[in-house]
């Protein structure tokens, strides 16, 4: 059965740091995460605190806003304001947003990008998408705040994975495909599909190549200069999903 907590103010908080803020209509999607083992939301919250993989000193309070059980029960951990750090300093899927700032981090405690794992819960599965179609104004759900209802200036459908941001198996592949299926139906994105493109937006940022759409060494240096020049991105010359994001942001798209 759906179960909404408000936990806020109930659980484990660093001594001393406190969470950046930001304001709601900042917000422009979610990620979904995976807590990678069997968690209940106190231990997360008390690992977050302590020295972690994210902070050597331990972070303000636990890295998500949501954190929904494997029984259905959907925790509210952190106010809407608070930046949580969840997604890290990669790229994201939106032009000219940040990974943190403007998304809003969902978890589903369990292991789900395990081999071994036996799928997300019935009852999770739908909890997960209740909260998100309530947060974004597609159905209202009588156990949920209604000051939640609508709270998120974005579609339904602004629902991204934590491997949509980072080389990562968050948040396992049945979630990740519920994801990239939801954000399959938004507006269709611009995309770097030839070398072409790649070396003309290059030269845009000032690398200086010739667009004879040839990927060669100088192409390949003139984008290992890129990714070096943008903090977050691996420095290896390779055309992938994160570096195209970058460069699409800094053309402006």
């Amino acid at each position: 059965m759906f179960r909404f907590v408000d936990s806020r103010g109930t659980l484990p908080t660093h001594e001393s740091k406190r969470f950046k803020r930001r304001e709601v209509k900042d917000i422009k999607g979610g990620v979904i995460h995976h807590t990678a083992s069997e968690s209940y939301i106190e231990n997360v919250a008390k690992y977050h605190v302590s020295p972690n993989h994210v902070c050597k000193d331990g972070c303000a309070g636990l890295l998500y806003t949501f954190f929904i059980d494997k029984s259905g029960t959907v925790y509210w951990a952190n106010d809407l304001e608070n930046i949580t750090h969840s997604q890290g300093g990669h790229s994201t899927p939106i032009p000219k947003t940040q990974p943190n700032k403007n998304f809003l981090a969902i978890v589903c405690s369990g292991n789900y990008g395990s081999e071994s794992n036996t799928g997300v819960p019935m009852a999770q599965l739908l909890a997960l998408l209740t909260l998100w179609s309530h947060l974004t104004g597609e159905t209202m759900h009588k156990y949920i705040p209604t000051s939640l209802y609508n709270v998120l200036g974005c579609s339904v459908n602004s629902l991204w994975g934590h491997h949509n941001f980072s080389p990562t198996k968050c948040p396992g592949n049945l979630l990740s495909a519920l994801a990239d299926n939801m954000t399959s139906l938004l507006p269709a994105k611009k995309f770097l599909s030839s070398v072409e493109d790649w070396q003309v937006a290059l030269n845009g940022q000032g690398y200086g190549i010739h667009v004879d759409g040839i990927w060669g060494p100088i192409s390949r240096a003139a984008l290992i200069l890129f990714q070096r020049d943008h903090g977050g991105l691996v420095v290896d010359g390779k055309r992938g999903p994160f570096s195209e994001g970058a460069l699409l942001t800094a053309m402006g798209y």
